[in-house]
């Protein structure tokens, strides 16, 4: 009777790990290089990227384009399904204080798409922040620009807010 029921026992166990069971994805390594407009570094660390984050506007006047009337920033949740350069940068200024405050707008979000980075760290004044994928300028938002391990992600705030300087040593 006992090794019926051990059998029986086994037979379930075999059967639960043949369905499969899944595990969360897995945090993407990555290395985070944030620099402000007079060229101090703010960090310069490895960051492992959640592999599905939320990410949270600020509430009100827009960052960019502050010009009355003002656009207003609504202070909402978005999900971010996929690991992406805003999640990174979200999550590393939750355990770096230097990136604090960390700000995020949706003012422009119905007409681009896309979230803005207002600032990065209390030093740094709100504007453009000029972002590159390993070395390379991003030609979408932080929050477009997915990730994989090991990529070198750079942030840096311009100097005006139409120039891209020279690559950041």
């Amino acid at each position: 009777m006992r090794m019926i029921v051990s059998i029986a026992a086994l037979t379930s166990l075999i059967a639960v790990a043949g369905l499969g069971v899944t595990s969360a994805p897995a945090s993407v390594p990555v290395d985070i290089h944030v620099v402000t407009n007079d060229g101090a570094q703010l960090a310069n660390l490895r960051q492992y990227a959640p592999a599905a984050a939320k990410v949270r506007t600020y509430a009100g006047d827009d960052c960019i384009d502050p010009t009355p009337p003002a656009k207003q920033s609504s202070g909402q949740t978005y999900t971010q399904s996929a690991p992406n350069m805003l999640s990174a940068v979200d999550e590393a200024s939750d355990a770096t204080p230097a990136l604090q405050p960390f700000r995020i707008s949706d003012a422009d979000y119905a007409t681009f798409g896309a979230l803005t980075i207002c600032s990065i760290g209390a030093g740094t004044p709100p504007g453009f922040w000029f972002l590159k994928t390993n070395h390379v300028a991003n030609t979408t938002g932080a929050d477009q620009t997915f990730i994989k391990p090991g990529d070198q992600l750079t942030f840096y705030r311009t100097p005006s807010d139409f120039i891209a300087d020279e690559e950041l040593s």
